[in-house]
């Protein structure tokens, strides 16, 4: 399987995205009055979602739109309109940045759906004093430029430093980000990027306005030509179809032999925990067998917490690490593996290196390095891998991908990912906000999971179920390791919608697999 084979859609600049609409959609107003009704309505659809990470979405929820003349406005009405027919109860007022007198034909026409219901009204001035559940940004979208007018810079000044416990969303872009310095940006706490993502939302250092990035699919790469025109665009989109597979029905004549055999290779006697949630995820992923093989003193004291793996004792070193004595025990198991698994709690004393760069030298199959085995050493025993060798899959995150390749923090971005990819010939996946998934010189990336993820043993979880994946289609890992970094993130988004973002344990992430799979439902949960 290719790189090109990966679900996903291309991220473009700002003006690719405009010479994109004006393609697809051609100023036909029947067309594009159809492109806002799906990106309203899907953002008003993962409002109702998303909000529920912040508290529970209120019955009479109070709605405030902040509303341009353009397309912008249009998409920002129509979501209040969708979040009012969910909540009859609820109220919106609406502030026109710009005055009411210029809306162009579909922001009118949007305004007088929205304007039909009960309980909406304009307001101007706006009181920054007043309560509001959701904020919508729909001043400015693609059409921004810069300087701003100074009565929107002067409201967005006001908005930022007003409204703390509001759930501020943008649509599309943040006002106020555009090509060029801006003085000053909507800060959102989510943007919903419709249509396309644009390039400019995955830039850190606008990372504090974007907030948290979703993507509204609204159906521009259903059109072959379309596509095809952009495949050639090397940062992409994963897109949620990756995980079609994962949810059919089985063979109803299978046998577990032929969902693979999972290895990992984890703990040590002061993070026992790390080979216990790897394990868990790896047995959630629909593996057939899984072993494990960890020090003695962990495998006495965790076996019986997952009794459906198979637990391999191994000698131990003084410090409680699996010591370099198991490589024969280890060797003797790894013809009968599908995937390997190696790293996480395994410590970082000369015995644990010593057994990552033995595996890496005599296993072929998939292997997925995570954690403490991410070191320097490894890079040398990679290209020792025989040229037919499957592919070896790297997790790190920022500091450890700068350990990895001796750079800084900073450096260690989108670009260094794609380049380390290419020319070792590996898998590297960057966690972080938004995960990235580097395959030779393609660059995925995952616009879900979140806060929920930044805790200790979120990785051990991606890991254990990223092997279990793997294990089962081994010749397919590129497909793979998408699915497992995309059905990880949104475990961890049906996890906040259900119990919030700071309540929470990692190891909840293990009981919200199953409904990413089985709830699913015409694209959403």
């Amino acid at each position: 399987m290719t790189s090109a084979d990966l679900s996903s859609h291309p991220i473009l600049s700002i003006e690719e995205a405009v010479v994109l609409e004006n393609r697809l959609l051609a100023g036909d107003p029947v067309r594009e009055w159809a492109a806002i009704q799906q990106a309203g309505a899907g953002i008003g659809a993962a409002i109702l979602a998303d909000f529920n990470a912040l508290r529970v979405f209120p019955r009479a929820p109070h709605v405030l739109v902040l509303c341009g003349l353009g397309h912008n406005g249009a998409d920002a009405l129509i979501a209040a309109e969708a979040l009012l027919q969910s909540r009859p109860r609820g109220i919106v007022h609406v502030y026109f940045a710009l005055g009411i007198e210029g809306l162009k034909p579909l922001a009118r026409r949007a305004w007088e759906r929205l304007a039909s219901l009960e309980n909406v009204r304009v307001i101007d001035p706006l009181d920054f004093q007043a309560h509001y559940d959701i904020i919508l940004d729909g001043i400015f979208g693609l059409g921004s430029r810069l300087p701003l007018p100074e009565n929107v810079a002067s409201l967005l000044h006001q908005v930022n430093q007003a409204f703390p416990l509001s759930f501020k969303v943008a649509v599309d872009l943040p006002t106020g980000l555009a090509e060029g310095t801006p003085s000053i940006i909507f800060n959102a706490g989510i943007t919903y990027a419709t249509g396309s993502v644009k390039s400019i939302l995955l830039d850190a250092k606008h990372a504090q306005s974007v907030g948290r990035l979703r993507y509204i699919d609204i159906g521009f790469w259903k059109d072959l030509q379309v596509a095809e025109h952009y495949h050639y665009k090397p940062h992409r989109v994963l897109s949620p179809t990756v995980l079609t597979p994962l949810r059919m029905l089985r063979d109803a004549y299978a046998d577990k032999r032929e969902y693979g055999h999972a290895l990992v290779i984890a703990g040590s006697a002061n993070m026992p925990g790390a080979a216990l949630m790897a394990a868990k995820a790896a047995l959630k992923s629909g593996v057939g067998r899984v072993t494990v093989a960890t020090p003695h003193s962990v495998c006495a004291m965790l076996a019986g917490q997952a009794p459906e793996a198979m637990w391999l004792s191994c000698p131990q070193t003084a410090i409680g690490g699996i010591s370099r004595e198991a490589k024969g025990i280890i060797d003797a198991k790894l013809s009968c593996m599908d995937a390997l698994l190696i790293g996480p709690g395994l410590g970082h004393d000369r015995d644990a290196l010593s057994l990552v760069l033995h595996v890496l030298e005599n296993f072929s199959k998939p292997i997925v390095v995570d954690a403490d085995a991410l070191q320097p050493e490894i890079l040398d025993a990679i290209k020792k891998r025989p040229r037919l060798s499957a592919p070896v899959i790297l997790t790190p995150h920022r500091g450890e991908l700068a350990r990895l390749l001796k750079i800084s923090v900073e450096e260690a971005n989108a670009h260094a990912l794609s380049e380390f990819s290419g020319r070792y010939g590996v898998i590297v996946l960057l966690k972080g906000a938004h995960t990235r998934i580097a395959i030779a010189h393609r660059v995925y990336n995952v616009l879900a999971g979140g806060p929920v993820l930044a805790r200790g043993g979120s990785g051990d979880i991606l890991a254990g179920l990223m092997v279990g994946l793997c294990a089962q289609k081994p010749d397919q890992v590129h497909e793979c390791v998408g699915q497992a970094v995309l059905w990880h993130a949104l475990a961890a988004d049906y996890l906040s919608h259900h119990r919030g973002e700071v309540s929470v344990t990692t190891t909840e992430l293990l009981n919200t697999l199953a409904p990413i799979l089985h709830e699913w439902e015409d694209g959403h949960l």
